[in-house]
């Protein structure tokens, strides 16, 4: 029964891709208009690298139009109420827009916005959402023999399906490789700059006051003001996801009451921000700790923690950007590499240099050590030209 399911759900996906492939060979054979650039998000939200793109350009490509698409209702109506134009991706003005764009900039997969198919022909641009170091992003050519476990649900959602980009961003040179084979894309095509979204790591309090009250939604607008009228120590939790334990913040801290008190008595705030595909957890009423909407836009709110904690996410390249103390805590990584993602050897070397901490005991012990006894990142191998996007602008107006 079993066998037959999975035969049938293979038919059904074969048929589709026929069908796909045949309307972008349709489509592919349209003029473009290069003036107009079409934006989507990761999960269809106004987040992440797109978002800050979107925003940057308005202002520095005045000449072109910039519209940003979704299915979302409600974050076209963010999206309007700061001034940009934007349309449903899935209504006919979507729809042409896409099949009329000569560029698509977006942070993964089309298709988590808008049709992939209707892009076909346009320059599609994809900045990602992280440095590549850690895990492995489809199939990497000349990769280690070791299997990339995933279930066979996720192989065909989020691999099988994924419509690559042209172009790539990668934040340096040393990465190139590994963004051009984990994206398929020629090592011409990797375009290297820092990631728009990591602007706000560099600015002036003034300058950052102005950007969260201008742009940010009320939720962050409030979180942002909470976080600047804390005098305690303020540390911020981004673990990754793990597809096979949603669930796997209950095994990180054994016992949140204990942990509440530890807080306390040390006098540190912490702020849970969870990744967008992890469910938030319920019936958090502690004092010291805090769990964060997932859906925040957390880059205009990193400079005003203190420390960060987290496990496999390239999270911890961006933070270490402003030279802050980040800790490592990865009590499950052999559960991780064998059930959910494949992480390079290097890059599991690169964690056991770092202030590591295998247990919730030594987890506590490095939270309460101070600032100058935790191993700094360097970003030097990861990031050439931190605070400057304009190879992505000289790219874009050459491409166009």
């Amino acid at each position: 029964m079993i066998r037959k399911e999975k035969l049938s759900f293979r038919v059904k996906r074969k048929i589709l891709n026929i069908k796909s492939n045949l309307l972008r060979a349709i489509v592919s054979l349209h003029k473009r208009d290069n003036n107009l650039i079409v934006y989507g998000g990761a999960l269809d939200l106004f987040i992440d690298n797109a978002k800050h793109l979107f925003i940057y350009n308005n202002k520095a490509l005045p000449n072109y139009r910039h519209v940003w698409l979704s299915r979302n209702d409600e974050v076209l109506q963010r999206v309007r109420s700061l001034g940009f134009e934007c349309a449903k991706s899935n209504s006919v003005e979507g729809r042409r827009l896409l099949y009329r764009a000569g560029m698509v900039i977006y942070d993964n997969r089309i298709d988590e916005f808008a049709s992939h198919e209707l892009s076909e022909g346009a320059v599609r641009f994809e900045l990602w959402h992280g440095v590549t170091v850690a895990k492995r992003i489809g199939q990497i050519r000349n990769d280690p023999p070791e299997p990339y476990i995933i279930s066979s649900t996720f192989h065909y959602k989020y691999v099988h399906s994924h419509v690559y980009g042209d172009y790539v961003l990668a934040t340096s040179r040393n990465l190139s490789n590994v963004m051009s084979a984990a994206f398929q894309v020629p090592i011409e095509n990797i375009i290297i700059s820092d990631q728009p979204r990591c602007h706000t790591l560099y600015m002036t309090n003034t300058e950052l006051d102005d950007f969260v009250v201008k742009y940010e939604v009320p939720e962050g607008v409030r979180m942002y003001n909470e976080l600047k009228a804390e005098s305690r120590q303020k540390i911020i939790y981004m673990p990754t996801f793990r597809d096979a334990d949603p669930n796997y913040i209950y095994r990180a801290i054994p016992d949140w009451d204990e942990f509440n008190s530890f807080l306390k008595a040390t006098n540190i705030v912490l702020y849970l921000k969870l990744h967008r595909i992890t469910p938030l957890p319920t019936g958090f009423g502690y004092s010291n700790i805090q769990v964060l909407d997932n859906s925040l836009d957390i880059y205009p709110l990193l400079p005003l923690f203190d420390r960060l904690i987290t496990d496999y996410s390239s999270i911890m390249f961006d933070f270490a950007l402003m030279h802050k103390p980040v800790i490592i805590y990865d009590f499950d990584i052999e559960e991780y590499t064998a059930k959910s993602r494949y992480i390079f050897k290097g890059f599991i070397e690169l964690l056991k240099s770092l202030s590591e901490a295998k247990n919730y005991q030594e987890l506590t012990t490095l939270m309460r050590a101070p600032d100058i006894s935790i191993k700094l990142i360097s970003t030097n191998k990861y990031y050439d030209c931190p605070g400057d996007i304009s190879s992505i602008i000289n790219f874009i107006t050459t491409k166009l």
